[in-house]
C-alpha cells in the first residue's frame, strides 16, 4: 500500500433510524409552523416554494441512504470484469511533483492492475512530473506506462492524445494528477460494468488535505455531501448528471464516439475547453444509465486559499450553465437526468427571488432580523451532513469527524456563497469558455501530508 493512501470504511446502517427520525421530525416542525400560518392568514408566498425544496430534500437523503455499491457475483461477471482493458488517462498541468508521485504509486497498488497508464502534460514549465515519470516507468516495468508532452491547448485536447493512443481499451478512467486512489478504487469502479446498461461510473472522493485550516474542513464537508447525498440519491436513479474529475469511469466506446463533439464544442460561437467532466458524462446519458460506486475511493487536494476556491467554483458554475442546457437539449424529456437537471434551473430561478426576499428585502422593509431563516438552515445543515459521520477514515479520529460535522451550518454558508453567489457569476461570465488554468503550483502534498496523517 502506498503512502498516506487513503481507507475509509462506511457504517451506514447503524444511522437508518436516526436519520429517519430526524427527517420526521423536521417535517413535523415545518409542517406545524406552516400549519399555523395557515389558521392566521400569515402565509408567506414562498410557503409553496419551501414545501417543494424540504420535500426535494428528504427524497434526496432517502434515496442516497438506501443508496447500495453494485458487487458482480456471478462467475459470468466476474470473468466478463477481469477481461476488461482499463486504462487510465491522467492530464497534468504545473503539479506537485510529490503530489504527482504518490498518484502514480497509488495506481501501480491497485488488486485490480491497469492494463494502461497515459499522462499527457499539458505544457508545465517545468520538467519536474516528467522526471517523476520517468523513475516510475524504470520502477515499474509491468505496466504500460506512457508520458506524452503537448503544447497547452486545455484539458480536453490532453485526454484526446491518451483516447487516440489506445484503440484497444474497454474502460478509461478519467483521473487528475492530484489524486491518491484506494488500492481498489479500481476494482470497485469496475464492478457496476457488469451490468450492460450502465455507461460510466462516478467514484467517490473525499479531500486529502481536509485538514489544514478551516477553510479546508469546510469545503470537504460540502464536497463529500455532494457525493454522499445528490449523487447518490441520483445513482439511486441512474442518473448521476455530473462526474468528478478527479476519478470518474467510462465505457470506452462513447469517448470515441462523441470525441469529435466533445473537442469542438462551441457556446455562443466560442470553443469550450473546460467543464470536461459534465460532457464526458452527458454523453454517457446518451447512451445509458450512469451511477456512483462509494467503495471506488480517491482523496484529492482541495483549494486552500478563498481565491483559488473562487476561480475553481466560478468555473464549475459556468459548466453548470453550458453543460446542463446541451444535456436539455438532446436527452429526451423522457429521461429521469433531463428532469433532474430541469428542477436545478426551475429552483436556482426561485431562489434568485426567494433569497433577496428573505434576507433583505422584507427585513429592510419590516425591520426585524431573519433568525428563523437562519435557524431553520443551521438544523437542515445537521440533517444533510449526517452521512458524512457514516464514513470513518483511517487517518482520522471520529472526534476529529465530529468537530467537523459541528461546523454544518458554517460549511451551508460557504456554500451559498460557493454555489448560489458564484452562481449569478458563472451565468453572467458564461460566455468565458477557457480553463483559466493555474500558472504555478497552487497547492501541493507538502501540504497535505501535514494534514492527512494521524
Amino acid at each position: 500500500m502506498t503512502e498516506a493512501q487513503p481507507r475509509i470504511t462506511t457504517r451506514l446502517r447503524r444511522y437508518l433510524p436516526l436519520i429517519g427520525a430526524l427527517l420526521l421530525l423536521g417535517c413535523s416542525i415545518i409542517a406545524t409552523r406552516h400549519f399555523s400560518q395557515y389558521i392566521t392568514g400569515q402565509t408567506s408566498v414562498f410557503i409553496f416554494v419551501a414545501y417543494l425544496s424540504f420535500i426535494y430534500l428528504a427524497f434526496t437523503l432517502w434515496m442516497a441512504h438506501t443508496h447500495e455499491d453494485f458487487v458482480a457475483t456471478d462467475p459470468e461477471s466476474i470473468a466478463y470484469l477481469a477481461g476488461l482493458r482499463v486504462s487510465v488517462v491522467m492530464p497534468v498541468y504545473n503539479e506537485d511533483p510529490e503530489t504527482f508521485r504518490r498518484a502514480l504509486e497509488s495506481i501501480a497498488a491497485q488488486t485490480r492492475p491497469v492494463q494502461r497508464l497515459h499522462v499527457v502534460d499539458d505544457g508545465s514549465k517545468t520538467r519536474a512530473c516528467a522526471e517523476e515519470m520517468e523513475r516510475f516507468i524504470a520502477a515499474h516495468p509491468e505496466l504500460d506506462a506512457a508520458y506524452t508532452y503537448v503544447s497547452n491547448n486545455g484539458k480536453r485536447e490532453a485526454q484526446a492524445v491518451a483516447f487516440r493512443t489506445d484503440p484497444a481499451a474497454d474502460i478509461f478512467v478519467t483521473m487528475d494528477s492530484d489524486t491518491i486512489l484506494d488500492e481498489r478504487a479500481i476494482e470497485n469502479g469496475l464492478q457496476p460494468f457488469a451490468k450492460p446498461k450502465v455507461m460510466s461510473v462516478a467514484g467517490m472522493l473525499i479531500g486529502l488535505n481536509r485538514r489544514h485550516s478551516l477553510l479546508t474542513r469546510l469545503v470537504d464537508l460540502g464536497y463529500t455531501n455532494s457525493t454522499l447525498n445528490t449523487r447518490a440519491c441520483h445513482s439511486r436513479l441512474g442518473s448521476v448528471c455530473v462526474n468528478q474529475g478527479p476519478l470518474a469511469f467510462y465505457r470506452a466506446f462513447i469517448l470515441r464516439k462523441y470525441l469529435d463533439v466533445y473537442l469542438n464544442h462551441t457556446f455562443l460561437g466560442r470553443r469550450v475547453v473546460s467543464g470536461d467532466d459534465r460532457m464526458l458524462t452527458n454523453f454517457s446519458l446518451l447512451e445509458g444509465e450512469t451511477v456512483m460506486q462509494q467503495s471506488a475511493v480517491g482523496a484529492t487536494l482541495l483549494p486552500t486559499s478563498i481565491g483559488h476556491l473562487t476561480r475553481q467554483r466560478i468555473r464549475w458554475s459556468r459548466s453548470f450553465f453550458r453543460g446542463g442546457m446541451w444535456l436539455i437539449r438532446h436527452l429526451p424529456a423522457n429521461r429521469t437526468a433531463w428532469w433532474l437537471m430541469a428542477w436545478r434551473y426551475v429552483a436556482f430561478c426561485l431562489f434568485t427571488v426567494m433569497y433577496p426576499t428573505i434576507l433583505l428585502i422584507q427585513p429592510a422593509i419590516e425591520g426585524y432580523l431573519p433568525i428563523a431563516f437562519f435557524v431553520y438552515v443551521g438544523l437542515l445543515s445537521y440533517a444533510k451532513s449526517l452521512r458524512y459521520l457514516t464514513i470513518r477514515r483511517a487517518d482520522e479520529t471520529i472526534w476529529s469527524q465530529l468537530v467537523t460535522y459541528a461546523m454544518a451550518p458554517l460549511s451551508t454558508l460557504l456554500h451559498l456563497y460557493l454555489s448560489t453567489l458564484l452562481r449569478y457569476v458563472g451565468l453572467l461570465s458564461v460566455q468565458s469558455t477557457g480553463w483559466g488554468t493555474r500558472q504555478s503550483v497552487e497547492v501541493g502534498f507538502t501540504i497535505a501530508s501535514g494534514s492527512a496523517k494521524a
